[in-house]
């Protein structure tokens, strides 16, 4: 979920390929339904994001005895993770802290003005460009000024 709100918008009008050795989130990801409070508000998140960006994604499993990449971070061994994935960046890319705060806001209304604004103003540059411009206020501030304002 957050690949698509840092990366969305390099993947427009793609079907994304999501490999998880979770058989539950795999579950949860493809029908977007989850019984968690918690999970449904990342599910929601993801969808808009999606449709910000004009993504789809799509999740299949991956046995865990298969899945050596994920299993090698996990267990905190980077030069075989790199050894292995030669393609992958040796600096992950930044997730902006307002991001992740708007993810574990449990409390909001969907349908607020206040979700509104913090969406935009994490992702401005998609919500602009697919809105005609609708948000240039917040456009001129920070996801973490859209987040303290309210």
């Amino acid at each position: 979920m957050l690949a698509v709100a840092l990366w969305g918008d390099s993947w427009a009008g793609k079907l994304i390929r999501c490999r998880c050795d979770n058989a539950a989130v795999v579950e949860v990801v493809n029908s977007g339904v989850s019984r968690c409070e918690k999970a449904m508000h990342l599910v929601r998140s993801a969808f808009i994001f999606q449709a910000m960006h004009e993504v789809s994604l799509w999740a299949v499993h991956i046995p865990g005895v298969e899945n050596r990449s994920a299993d090698v971070l996990s267990r905190d061994n980077s030069s075989l993770f790199f050894f292995q994935n030669p393609e992958a960046r040796e600096r992950p890319t930044a997730i902006p802290p307002a991001l992740l705060q708007a993810l574990v806001l449990q409390s909001q209304d969907w349908t607020s003005q206040n979700w509104i604004d913090v969406l935009a103003a994490c992702s401005p540059k998609a919500w602009q460009t697919r809105h005609n411009g609708r948000t240039e206020v917040l456009n001129a501030g920070t996801c973490n000024s859209a987040l303290r304002a309210n």
